[in-house]
């Protein structure tokens, strides 16, 4: 048997000093058992997989009260989310690394892939969870084995396949608010070669923001999905899993709630516009003309096929067609709710008119086909390997219509809405549509290669070789606002000038790659450590939205990524501990920022970007009754270069900014805190014929900034969350009944924050809530069979 090392010696001393504060006896221990992941597309145990993960199973998700992807946040420290006003503008970042724009023609950062195949865009990964096997967070470039939207990491979701034996469990969950759900799966084999599996989920929550000019509760959402699987087994080389899957949607999300600024040009006449509402950040009612209105649908088929060679290698193919559509329409940008007539006399804010005006038809709509082919070699050499092929074809249409109409005067005004502002007021207007069609293509061929050179050493090995091609086109009407004459609309953003209509078609291509490469060696039979090179690439984007439409592309996003991490499995395998340090370098970084005169979103190049830090994680089985974990990330992720970024409103030369541009090189990168923890604990003990449970999840994070120009209405401060449950199980594990309840001590934050600089904003902020941003009760039984 192996001496342990001086190291692992070490190792063990400091964790049970990390753990001593919260228990002070440790007996009955109780092993932890082993996880197995596909990080590298292959079945192996995660602690010797040589890159940053966190993995769950499906009983860390159901325990853990993990509702969606996003609340995968509570588990990853490193992993932070950003709410939309619009599901296409949402995005994930991993270690301050991530892409949120506006513009459907730009990719994710960090992709999320179901069952091996990667989703177009994050929107159409953000969706409930049901029926999970475990869940994968890879840290750090993966675009080697994963290839598309992964040069900051992945999310990959793995559900459940089909069972030997029949099973099944139905769930019902209700809580605080109108918010109930319920979840049933079922699965069996059919025949000695066949098996199927059914699963469904239905949400509903009935919103938590009231909208006091229309009488309605919003920011609510009803959802369901339904997915099924028939798995083949032909003969003894042969398996066949064959997936579909539908789903849809429709909210009232997300509105903006405003936020007053005192030191504005007139807050009390701005207060008294959006009364009888309260503009702070404690408010739950705004009054809105119209209501937030979202639908959305997808459904795919993907086919996996794996065949045992003869000679012991695996040859796999994925095969996957998805389709998502999205309408919805644009949320209210001047938070009042007027249509026309008389504001407020005497006001800077007399309006005469509804700034947004709704109009139906802003739709996205995505149809993506892709191919996977690879082979592995067997594992139980001193060499093995994985090479394949890739293919990728998405189609993405929108559809955007804004219509923006104001009239400011010194005195109060009454007109009609179909009628232009009169002389004594000031004109500010903007009306667009734009119709955008893209294709984007990309051919890959891959491989990695792992070399055992010795017992203790492996070196490994990897590369990507990439093909993208991108082409859009844009159509934009000559489409004024209502009550505005044709040479009324104005040039925001239009390409040309004023001259409309509009058309052009465009295209980009690019040859880049990808790679990793590093070594592990073991110190001891337990504990490991490696060093690894990353390189991660995003492909060339482009502008689209209703305002901004980019005849030049956005050049494609690299990034190099070095790592050195522990691996350990200590205390006879009671506990994980797991460190890791990073340093990335993002070249041509693609980031989102705000023109403050036209107020067009752009996605552009701003040079270098850094993010270095160090993440661990603990994983124990104290006793038979008690489990903890604990993760822990620090963060340092900066502009290391960025000289010529937009100003926020009203920036001042003082604050920074000249001639309508700012320097924020050496600057922190949005909603990416410094410091971030969480800790998790679960007791339980038998009461005669159950099993009594009580657990504890708590999130701190550090303050934030949600916008690139550190605007300080987008600023979160720190804040802590804690979950709290308990319960029973049966014995047999037939039943779970479960009470929980959601930010015990009532923390108040947002998910999104920001200031938009058409009027009146300059008197007032906005964010954007979640339901965690209140305390809320609820319970839930399964029952398995």
């Amino acid at each position: 048997m192996k001496t342990k090392s001086q190291l692992q010696k070490k190792a063990e001393v400091f964790t049970l000093a990390l753990i001593a504060s919260a228990v002070s006896t440790v007996a009955h221990s109780a092993a932890l058992e082993e996880v197995i992941v596909t990080a590298q597309k292959r079945a192996e145990n995660m602690q010797d997989v040589p890159t940053a993960i966190s993995a769950f199973s499906s009983d860390q998700i159901d325990r853990g009260l993990i509702e969606s992807t996003v609340d995968l946040v509570k588990l990853v420290p490193s992993l932070s989310f950003s709410t939309g006003t619009l599901p296409t503008e949402s995005a994930f970042r991993l270690r301050g690394a991530g892409t949120q724009s506006q513009s459907d023609l730009v990719e994710p950062s960090v992709a999320v892939v179901y069952d091996g195949v990667v989703m177009t865009r994050t929107a159409q990964g953000v969706s409930d969870l049901a029926d999970i096997e475990r869940i994968e967070v890879l840290r750090g470039p993966q675009g080697t084995l994963f290839g598309k939207n992964a040069s900051a990491g992945v999310i990959h979701v793995i559900t459940k396949r089909p069972s030997q034996e029949f099973e099944g469990s139905v769930e019902a969950m209700a809580a605080e608010d109108g918010l109930y759900g319920f979840k049933g799966t079922v699965s069996a084999p059919i025949s000695d070669t066949v098996g199927y599996r059914l699963s469904g989920h239905y949400r509903n929550d009935d919103g938590y923001i009231d909208n006091v000019a229309t009488g309605n509760t919003i920011n609510g959402t009803e959802n369901m999905s339904l997915r099924g699987k028939l798995e083949f087994q032909p003969n003894d080389k042969t398996n066949i899993l064959v997936t579909a899957d539908y789903s849809e949607e429709d909210s009232s999300c997300c509105v903006m709630m405003p936020i007053l600024n005192p030191d504005g040009p007139d807050p009390e006449g701005y207060a008294a516009l959006i009364a009888p509402t309260v503009a702070d950040r404690d408010s739950r009612e705004v009054n809105q003309t119209a209501d937030p209105s979202q639908e959305q649908d997808a459904w795919g088929l993907a086919a996996e096929v794996n065949y045992d060679l003869d000679w012991g290698g695996t040859l796999t193919s994925i095969t996957s067609y998805r389709d998502w559509n999205w309408d919805g329409t644009i949320p209210d940008i001047d938070f009042q709710p007027l249509r026309g007539g008389t504001a407020v006399p005497g006001s800077f804010f007399t309006f005469t008119r509804q700034s947004i005006l709704y109009v139906p038809g802003n739709v996205h709509e995505n149809q993506t086909f892709s191919q996977e082919l690879r082979i592995a070699s067997p594992q139980d050499g001193n060499v093995d390997w994985v090479a394949g092929l890739f293919y990728w074809n998405s189609d993405y249409d929108q559809d955007n219509t804004l219509r923006d109409a104001i009239c400011l005067g010194p005195e109060a005004v009454s007109v009609s809405i179909t009628q232009p502002c009169p002389a004594e007021a000031t004109n500010f207007m903007r009306s667009g549509q734009m119709l955008v069609e893209s294709n984007n293509e990309n051919f890959a061929a891959f491989g990695q290669v792992n070399w055992r050179v010795s017992d203790p050493l492996e070196l490994f090995a990897g590369l990507r070789l990439i093909r993208e091609e991108l082409e859009w086109s844009g159509y934009r009407p000559n489409a004024p606002a209502p009550g505005f004459p044709t040479d009324a609309v104005n040039d925001f953003g239009v390409p040309g000038g004023g001259d409309l209509p509009f058309q052009g078609d465009y295209d980009v291509s690019d040859t880049g790659w990808s790679g990793k490469f590093g070594g592990k060696y073991d110190l001891s039979e337990n504990v490991r450590v490696y060093a690894s090179y990353a390189r991660g690439y995003k492909g060339p984007a482009a502008n689209a939205n209703a305002f901004n439409f980019s005849t030049e592309p956005v050049d494609p996003e690299t990034v190099d990524s070095y790592e050195i991490g522990l691996r350990s499995e200590l205390f006879d395998n009671r506990m994980n501990l797991n460190v890791t340090a990073f340093f990335s370098t993002f070249d041509d970084y693609q980031t989102q920022t705000i023109d403050q005169v036209s107020q067009a979103f752009n996605t552009e190049n701003v040079g270098t970007f850094e993010t270095q830090g160090v993440e661990l994680e603990i994983d124990a089985a104290i006793t038979d009754n008690l489990g903890v974990s604990a993760a822990i990330a620090y963060t340092d992720s900066v502009f290391d270069e960025y000289e010529n970024a937009e100003c926020y409103v009203a920036q001042t030369v003082a604050e920074g900014c000249i001639d309508g541009k700012q320097d924020l090189s050496g600057k922190e990168s949005p909603n990416s805190p410094e410091w971030k923890y969480n800790l998790s604990a679960r007791y339980q003990v038998p009461v005669g014929n159950w099993v009594g449970f009580v657990q504890g999840d708590y999130t701190w994070q550090d303050d934030i900034y949600f916008r690139e120009d550190l605007n300080p209405y987008s600023h979160q401060k720190a804040y802590g969350l804690f979950d709290l449950s308990f319960g029973v199980d049966s014995a047999d594990e037939r039943y779970n009944f479960t009470v929980f309840v959601k930010n015990v001590f009532d923390k108040q934050f947002s998910t999104n924050g920001f200031q938009i600089g058409l009027p009146p904003s300059g008197a007032s902020g906005v964010m954007i809530l979640s339901r965690n941003a209140d305390r809320y009760a609820g319970a839930s039984i399964r029952v398995n069979f």
